[in-house]
């Protein structure tokens, strides 16, 4: 025969189909609301009923009061927040994770930050905030990564800056660094590095510009800007392969002129820096040294060094100058040379146009 249930069970078990009796009356129409606390644990811990004449919950149950609960309903939880009306719940905090500034990321289920992700609101200017991460950004393997700011509603739009840090003392500046991605291992060819100005809508296009930091100090020569094409490696069997060439283009004109004035495509200019005394040097300053050269070949010919003027194609134009002037001297100073080595000392071999020195004298093979 199985033990008789001891006094304390039968209590509980009283006390949970009264609780059921009374919820079923409130949801059948009856005015009331529900009262108690927010979980009720299981027996023996029968926290059940706050209040002989308003019903708890049952166990298990979240109350919705008409109101927010008394602290006395649920004070076994805390207090300073409440449950309302519409299902929210108010004034609940949680203990964040690392030190103050820090983001808030999930680590193994729990808050946690990092010194070296961390987001300083209006630390610079009073609407300039400046999230700070160490390390890597890196995009999810399908999706590309693309930073760029919102469009303006009004006037001109923001810019986008890429600083390099400031070194102290005789420590060296940070470097920006862009390099697109390799080629993979089976032919794979290495990615693009491309940069745009923006187009104009009625007016002039956005200007692409490079400058190399300025020298100071000493004999502290300015940065250098460097452009070199890739190389091409490995054995060629067939076909003709070249190495990676660097293309300096003016812009296109593309549209009718029906005006008074001229129109002209973009230019392509190079020029050396020009050197300028301040104050009190004596010594001479060089301006800046323009050198074009073809490349060397040790098992072959050498590069050749193509200039061409532009031709007209339609209408009455005329075709473009090829134009060569010499630098002016100043006081005693002469003018600068033109200087032209290696040229051939007979017509033999050679093709119309090409020149030769005929005894010192320039001559054209006609």
């Amino acid at each position: 025969m199985p033990d008789e249930p001891t006094k304390d069970w039968r209590d509980y078990q009283y006390d949970s189909f009264m609780l059921r009796q009374k919820e079923m009356a409130l949801k059948k129409g009856q005015t009331g609301s529900l009262a108690g606390e927010l979980a009720v644990t299981q027996f023996p811990d029968k926290s059940i009923a706050s209040s002989a004449i308003q019903p708890g919950p049952l166990v298990g149950d979240f109350i919705i009061s008409s109101g927010s609960l008394s602290s006395r309903d649920y004070g076994r939880f805390g207090t300073g927040w409440s449950l309302n009306s519409d299902g929210t719940i108010s004034g609940i905090s949680a203990d964040a994770g690392g030190s103050n500034t820090q983001v808030q990321y999930n680590s193994s289920g729990s808050l946690a930050g990092s010194t070296y992700f961390t987001w300083v609101e209006n630390s610079v200017l009073p609407t300039r905030s400046v999230l700070t991460v160490g390390g890597s950004i890196k995009n999810y393997p399908t999706h590309d990564l693309q930073l760029e700011t919102l469009n303006s509603s009004s006037g001109s739009a923001k810019n986008i800056y890429l600083i390099g840090g400031e070194g102290q003392g005789t420590g060296v500046g940070g470097q920006i660094q862009f390099q697109a991605g390799d080629g993979g291992s089976t032919n794979g060819r290495g990615g693009w590095m491309l940069f745009f100005a923006g187009s104009g809508q009625g007016a002039a296009g956005g200007s692409l510009e490079m400058y190399a930091g300025a020298g100071s100090g000493t004999g502290d020569a300015g940065g250098h800007i460097l452009m070199e094409a890739g190389s091409t490696e490995g054995t060629i069997t067939s076909g003709n392969l070249t190495a990676g060439d660097i293309l300096l283009y003016g812009g296109d004109f593309r549209g009718d002129n029906n005006g008074t004035g001229v129109t002209s495509a973009g230019d392509v200019f190079i020029y050396g820096g020009a050197a300028r005394k301040i104050s009190g040097g004596t010594k001479g300053n060089y301006g800046g040294l323009i050198e074009l050269g073809a490349g060397d070949s040790n098992w072959g010919n050498g590069g050749d060094f193509n200039i061409w003027s532009g031709k007209s194609t339609g209408g009455n134009g005329n075709g473009g100058d090829i134009n060569i002037t010499i630098g002016l001297g100043n006081g005693t100073g002469s003018n600068g040379n033109l200087n032209i080595l290696n040229l051939p000392t007979s017509s033999s071999g050679l093709s119309a146009g090409d020149v030769w020195s005929n005894g010192g004298v320039l001559t054209i093979v006609s």
